[in-house]
């Protein structure tokens, strides 16, 4: 059998995982096709970070790709890890980095008059090793945020400006955060008159 190709993320090549995500498939591809008689790709970790949802996956004859789902622990500070798919004892594996996920909205105010704006700050659960970018969203019109906010490499937050319109009905809103495939809430604002 030729040798294994390097196990490649679906999609995220040199994107880091994020503290908290689920069912992140990465691929890894053969050289060459499988035999007649079929390969077994086993895939491993040396970190419990990489919470693994399969070991092994089966390539019928012919096929070169093999999947493995993952799902991304909690951290709280950067881990450096490696993923590893094995086929016939040849190994490669795929550096993966870890960057802590969302944890919190602060300064959220929980009531608000229509035309103030105020300042709320988004963190991670610990500082991240690279300039982190976090998606950010209104659920109602009346609130406006940032599309995105950068936490800086080596801290944990970053603040943004909230800014909201007259409205004549007390009218609730929530600010979602958004970091690789997950989600954070904040706590649900109420604008009034």
């Amino acid at each position: 059998m030729g040798h294994q190709r390097q196990p490649d993320p679906d999609g995220r090549a040199g994107r880091p995982a994020y503290g908290g995500e689920f069912d992140l498939e990465y691929l890894a591809l053969l050289s060459n096709p499988a035999p007649a008689s079929g390969e077994t790709v086993t895939f491993s970790s040396p970190s419990a970070s990489l919470e693994l949802q399969n070991t092994t996956w089966p390539i019928p004859a012919g096929d070169d790709d093999a999947y493995v789902d993952v799902n991304i622990a909690d951290v709280t500070s950067a881990v450096h890890t490696t993923l590893v798919a094995t086929v016939d004892g040849v190994s490669a594996s795929l550096p993966v980095t870890i960057e802590p996920g969302l944890a919190s909205f602060t300064d959220v105010p929980a009531t608000v008059t229509g035309g103030q704006s105020f300042t709320a700050t988004v963190s991670l659960a610990g500082p991240v090793d690279t300039a982190t970018t976090v998606s950010l969203q209104s659920t109602v019109g009346i609130l406006s945020v940032p599309v995105t906010v950068t936490i800086p490499a080596g801290e944990s937050s970053a603040s943004f400006q909230a800014t909201t319109v007259a409205v004549t009905s007390d009218t609730t809103v929530n600010i979602y955060a958004a970091l690789g495939s997950t989600n954070l809430p904040s706590s649900t604002i109420t604008v009034t008159p």
